[in-house]
């Protein structure tokens, strides 16, 4: 693995000196000589969309900060007194605490979690035999930490897709669905364009045109995939602010990513404000940061975590449907 990672910056102190030390002072989005795609933006790039990370443990999540709390009471009641699959989807999950694959003597009735909670053993499986490959090969070998095959990132993006579903598609006060639809969002910054595709989205119901949230998903763990993968998300985030059905300016959470990195998922929070959505739009406009929240990791082997992230996840699309 490389020795040397960009850090991305969790204030603008720590944006202002990258951007000294990549000789980049006064280039905006819009005067760069070109832009790569989102899955290959690099540094340069990524510095220009003005972007601050402020990276929290999922322990740390505020429902408060985001204005979910009352929708995190009724999610939580939702989820513990009338569910019974997700109860048993969790007690599922520390059944299976070190344990890959379970067969046929499982006897819980995982219900509508039955398919996303397979997919999820069979991430599990993939990441313990992608580490077993990776001790087999020589720890000093530059490319050893690149071994991970190439259709487990499918089988991430089901697992996710699912169990979002699972969590949200039966109760009462949801109006939308989270669906594996590659959307493809394009932005045109002054003579370039940025071309961005997330792996699904959140849509409502009533407004099949717009997009409420986004998902990302990947192969590898996300340490081993950083700084990448935060430069992938912001241009994912950065080409859904330039759309015409695109978050609203002020509200709060407005943005919000859920992004799963092998077995470990991770929340990302952030609110549009209206000057640097004019940065987006205008190279003369002020110059503004948008600054995003990840939370995480949750991990799918976690029954506590899991817990939460369902709170959370069916808290924020209950707020969604109410039009809030």
């Amino acid at each position: 693995m490389p020795s040397h990672k960009f850090q991305i910056p969790e204030v603008e102190t720590d944006w202002k000196r990258a951007v000294e030390d990549a000789d980049l002072t006064g280039k905006t989005i819009h005067t760069l000589e070109s832009l790569s795609s989102g899955s290959k933006i690099i540094p340069s790039e990524f510095l220009t969309f003005r972007i601050i990370c402020v990276s929290h443990a999922a322990r740390m999540f505020d429902a408060k900060k985001w204005e979910l709390t009352e929708h995190m009471v009724r999610a939580q009641s939702l989820l513990t007194n009338h569910f019974s699959d997700f109860s048993n989807y969790l007690q599922s999950v520390r059944l299976d605490m070190g344990v890959t694959q379970k067969g046929p003597g499982d006897q819980l009735p995982l219900g509508i979690f039955e398919i996303p909670r397979n997919h999820q053993r069979h991430v599990l499986e993939a990441d313990r035999l992608t580490s077993q490959k990776i001790r087999l090969v020589d720890p000093d070998h530059v490319d050893a930490w690149r071994i991970v095959p190439t259709t487990d990132e499918e089988i991430v993006n089901f697992a996710i897709v699912d169990w979002l579903q699972a969590v949200c598609m039966k109760m009462p006060g949801v109006h939308g669905q989270w669906i594996a639809s590659r959307y493809q969002f394009r932005a045109r910054f002054g003579t370039n364009e940025l071309e961005a595709r997330t792996d699904g989205v959140l849509r409502i119901f009533d407004e099949p045109e717009r997009v409420h949230a986004l998902i990302e998903c990947k192969a590898k763990a996300r340490k081993d995939a950083l700084p990448s993968v935060q430069f992938q998300e912001a241009a994912q985030i950065v080409t859904w602010l330039m759309q015409r059905h695109r978050p609203e300016t002020a509200k709060v959470g407005g943005i919000f990513m859920v992004s799963e990195d092998r077995d470990e998922i991770f929340l990302t929070f952030g609110t549009l404000d209206r000057h640097y959505l004019r940065y987006l739009h205008d190279s003369d406009a002020p110059k503004r940061f948008l600054e995003l929240h990840p939370y995480g990791p949750f991990r799918i082997d976690n029954a506590v975590r899991m817990e939460q992230l369902a709170g959370i996840v069916l808290a924020y699309v209950l707020r969604v449907g109410t039009g809030r």
